[in-house]
This record gives C-alpha cells, sequence and structure tokens, in this order.
C-alpha cells in the first residue's frame, strides 16, 4: 500500500488536472501548484462564455474534483506568460519558456510542503527536478508530447504541402532539446501516453528502462450512452472534429475524399482551421467544412455518423478516438496517437500519410453499412478500459513500483 505525499507542479490545465485529481481521490496529493486557479468553480455558467479569452482562460482554471484539496496558485506567472506571447513577438519559445519556468521553480520552493513524490511536466521542470533530485525526493516527469520528432514532422509537412500553410511551424530550438534531455536524465520515471511517443523519446536517447505508459483516461458523459441503432440508408458519413492541422493530418483526408468523390460517401469536417482559404476551396464537392462545433452539438453530430476518421502524423494521444468510441462510432486512426483502435474491431489502423489507405478503410464501412453498427459495442468497450478509475490505478501501480521496488 502506497504511503506517499505527492506535489503536482503544472503550468495551465493540462488535462484537465487528471494527474492531481488522481492522486487526491487516493488520498496522496499534497498540493497542486500552478499558475492560474479561480477560487469559485464556475463550470458550464453563461458568464464564462461572454469573457474574454485571457479572462477565460484564468477563471476557468479550476476543478470540483479539487474543492477543498491544498492548491499553490502563482497567477503572476500566468499573467507573465501571456504578456510575453503578446508583446514580445521575437521571443523565441523556448527561451520564454525557461524563463518562465525559472520563476515558477523558485516560487514552487518557496512552499513549505511535505511529500516525497513530485509529479512535474517535460518542458517546464528542469529546475524542479534538480531540486527534487537534491532533496531525495522521488520523480517523476510527464512527457507531455513526442519531442523534436514530432515537430521534424510538422516542418515535413509545411514543405510538401505549401499550398495549405497559412503561417509556417517553426524550426525545433537547439535550445529546448538540450533542457529537455536534461529532464529524461533527472527524471526517475517519465510518464508518456503512448507507445509513439515512447519510440520517438528513446530515438533522442531518453532511456527506455525509464518509461512507463498511462493512456489518458475519458470520462463518458450520460448522453453518449444511447443505445446503437442503424444510421440511414444513404450516403456513408464520415466525421473529422478537432483543429484543422497538417500535423493531424487534414490534408490526406482531403485526397481521401478526393479519391472517393464518385462513391456514396460524404465527409463531415467541424474545427478550428489552419490552413489556407484556397485549400479549403480546392476540396472536393463531397466534403463539407462545418466551421467550429460547439460543444452542445457534438453528441448529434458523432450519432448522425457512421465513422470517425483520425489520420494524425503524430499525437501524444488522441482523445477525439475515445470521444467518438464512447458514441459507439468506430474509428481509423494511424498508429502515431495512442493505441486505442483495435483493428477490424473498434475500427482500422492505417499508415500516416496514406490517403489511399484512408480510402480503402472507408470503403470497407461503405461497402457494408452494418459494420458501424457490428463494432459500437467493443467501441464502447474500449472507453471502459480508459476510464479514470484505471488510469487512477495505473499511476498507483508505477508509483509504488518504481519507489519501493522491493514490495
Amino acid at each position: 500500500m502506497i504511503e506517499s505525499r505527492a506535489l503536482v507542479c503544472q503550468l495551465g490545465a493540462r488535462g484537465h488536472y487528471l494527474t492531481a485529481r488522481c492522486l487526491a481521490r487516493q488520498g496522496l496529493l499534497a498540493c497542486l501548484a500552478t499558475d492560474f486557479w479561480s477560487p469559485i468553480y464556475l463550470g458550464k455558467s453563461a458568464i464564462l462564455r461572454r469573457l474574454p479569452r485571457a479572462a477565460l482562460g484564468a477563471l476557468g482554471r479550476n476543478h470540483p474534483d479539487l474543492r477543498g484539496e491544498r492548491i499553490a496558485a502563482f497567477p503572476s506567472l500566468g499573467i507573465a506568460r501571456y504578456m510575453l506571447a503578446l508583446f514580445d513577438k521575437q521571443c523565441r519559445q523556448g527561451k520564454r519558456d525557461d524563463f518562465i519556468a525559472k520563476l515558477f521553480a523558485r516560487c514552487v520552493r518557496s512552499l513549505d510542503i511535505r511529500h516525497d513524490v513530485f509529479w512535474g511536466y517535460s518542458y517546464d521542470s528542469l529546475e524542479l527536478l534538480q531540486h527534487e533530485r537534491e532533496s531525495g525526493v522521488f520523480t517523476i516527469l510527464c512527457q507531455t508530447d513526442p519531442g523534436p520528432a514530432h515537430y521534424r514532422m510538422i516542418r515535413e509537412e509545411d514543405g510538401r504541402w505549401p499550398e495549405y500553410t497559412v503561417v509556417k511551424a517553426r524550426p525545433w530550438e537547439q535550445q529546448r532539446a538540450e533542457r529537455l534531455r536534461q529532464e529524461w536524465a533527472l527524471a526517475k520515471v517519465i510518464v508518456v501516453n503512448s507507445t509513439w511517443t515512447r519510440d520517438a523519446i528513446v530515438a533522442e536517447g531518453a532511456e527506455a528502462a525509464k518509461i512507463e505508459i498511462i493512456p489518458l483516461a475519458f470520462e463518458a458523459k450520460a448522453e453518449t450512452l444511447k443505445p446503437e441503432t442503424l444510421k440511414p440508408s444513404g450516403k456513408l458519413r464520415v466525421l473529422w472534429l478537432g483543429n484543422l492541422t497538417l500535423g493531424k493530418g487534414i490534408q490526406y483526408l482531403v485526397e481521401a475524399a478526393r479519391l472517393l468523390v464518385h462513391e456514396p460517401v460524404e465527409f463531415l469536417v467541424g474545427g478550428t482551421s489552419y490552413i489556407s482559404h484556397a485549400a479549403m476551396q480546392s476540396a472536393p464537392r463531397n466534403l463539407r467544412w462545418l466551421g467550429q462545433i460547439p460543444r452542445s452539438a457534438v453528441t448529434d453530430l458523432y450519432q448522425d455518423c457512421d465513422v470517425f476518421v483520425f489520420p494524425t502524423l503524430s499525437d501524444g494521444f488522441g482523445m477525439t478516438q475515445l470521444e467518438a468510441m464512447a458514441h459507439g462510432v468506430p474509428v481509423i486512426a494511424t498508429p502515431n496517437c495512442g493505441q486505442v483502435v483495435e483493428d477490424g474491431k473498434t475500427g482500422f489502423v492505417i499508415p500516416p500519410r496514406d490517403p489511399n489507405a484512408l480510402a480503402e478503410a472507408i470503403l470497407k464501412f461503405a461497402s457494408n453499412r452494418h459494420l458501424s453498427l457490428q463494432m459500437a459495442p467493443a467501441c464502447r468497450q474500449t472507453v471502459k478500459a480508459h476510464s479514470f478509475a484505471a488510469h487512477g490505478q495505473r499511476l498507483l501501480e508505477i508509483i509504488e513500483n518504481h519507489k519501493n521496488p522491493l514490495r
């Protein structure tokens, strides 16, 4: 049985404070140290929708699971991050992040928090890891993305698809790479969300033996639990939900749609666009751009569609896969986003950057209109395996096994 107390340090609201919430539920959270934290939980209040984005970011920082827990907030850090990004356009991201991380470490070290486990996040934790290791604290680093490999792939896509590019991706900064490698070396355990991220950072020098995989958790809402019904027998409806970026493979979806323009298939694409207007206008006639989708409309959209597509080139973990499956919708995805899809059972796994493979997988659903319905029960079962409780149990196992290896 674990007898530890953990200090969780995170800038922003990554994962809706998933780790802190899991530890709090087990009575193991000593403190959550962060930048903004709203003392009043506003939930889905209409007030939030009327606020400017900056104010929304501050007042929306809260979670009901953590009410009554010890929170150490340093809002000056959040303000500094926002002001630097807003006014210092010439400041490189790595240099800006280093500055904020050092301030964060100084603030956290001023706290008098008894703990024997430290949890921090990549790019923000170097100084904290150094201090915690010197203090004899067990250290865990959460690697939030696949690191340099991810950014190299995005840069390559900019070159491959210049007609899509609005703003070219920044080159990976050597300063960030060196900082990241130091964090990997200092951490006792590195936690990642997928085998894709693990393999990507091992190739960059992270020690494979200290890496543990914990997929993200998904908490299904009641409205996703409606029984499956056979969709109308007209055109197969293929859904994309999420940001329209080269990294997520929107260009390959467009090409797959082009290949299927004479088939009974309709593509619905919802999300914020980061591609050029010209690229959107040149899409085939079987693809419809929906723009941003309000959360209130998401459930109806899933229930009106037959299959969800996620042809990403690189994601630490694609949460939309689980969201689709929670609605009983099978998924076509690449292996570069977390092992969620079981090929042939809950959808199909295709290679990245392959519009032909994507089109072929879609045609399997178009040629058998019962296939989506047949896969729906297995999709919902997959979501159960990624529950909040399962995530918390995996987290506790990692702490116990690494911190007390002889138990």
